[in-house]
């Protein structure tokens, strides 16, 4: 894997071990009422093979539509 998307990767990681963390400090409704600050995770295996797909496809624009 190129060494710029795992930096990113573990930046992320590290990010979503924090707030699942935080998630389970907090009552339902906070996390309800903030859940569009936190950071979704699509997992490791299903970044991997997005990223692949974008490589091998090489398109010109990218449109990620997140929740």
């Amino acid at each position: 894997m190129d060494k710029k998307v795992q930096q990113v990767l573990n930046h992320y990681h590290q990010r979503i071990e924090k707030e699942n963390g935080l998630i389970k400090t907090l009552p339902s409704h906070e996390i309800e009422q903030n859940r569009d600050k936190f950071l979704l995770s699509v997992g490791e295996e299903t970044a991997v093979f997005l990223n692949n797909l974008v490589k091998a496809a090489k398109p010109k624009i990218i449109l990620e539509i997140g929740t």
